[in-house]
């Protein structure tokens, strides 16, 4: 099975629209028994609060339903997922300097690792439906490529 995890800094509103982002492509293509996607954030002061109603509303209208309560990444993690995709490069230093990390720094990767635009960071969002909108197209993006390029090619 294909682990994938998704990590930003509340788990609030990019990790979780990308889970269930990439949970729908890998669902179109029929892979939902093959495919294990969740998502974190780094910070514990969110844990068990419920994602972002404006990107929950935003995510609705393409047909993707997020429902997700927050959570903290555990170093556990690095066994436990295939890959690891941080948001940003601040999350990804962030994991890659755990000491736990060491053994499994080729599974730690960026969103945009995969996509035409693989400098870009994604940064949250600032208050206003343009901002999120934006970061949900830019989800849209990298989720795809992210799917095409390290997803498909194990199934």
């Amino acid at each position: 099975m294909i682990s994938i995890l998704f990590v930003c800094y509340a788990n609030l509103v990019r990790s979780p629209a990308f889970e269930a982002c990439v949970k729908s492509l890998v669902a179109k293509c029929g892979a939902s028994e093959k495919v294990y996607v969740d998502s974190c954030g780094i910070i514990e002061s969110t844990s068990g609060q419920q994602a972002s109603s404006r990107m929950v509303e935003i995510a609705a209208r393409d047909g993707i339903t997020i429902e997700h309560s927050a959570k903290v990444f555990q170093d556990s993690f690095f066994d436990q997922f295939s890959a690891i995709f941080a948001v940003d490069e601040t999350i990804f230093k962030a994991l890659f300097e755990k000491e736990a990390c060491s053994k499994w720094r080729k599974k730690l990767y960026r969103t945009a690792h995969f996509s035409s635009d693989d400098k870009r960071d994604l940064a949250n969002p600032l208050e206003g439906e343009k901002s999120y909108l934006a970061t949900w197209n830019t989800i849209k993006e990298q989720s795809s490529a992210i799917f095409t390029h390290y997803i498909s090619p194990q199934l």
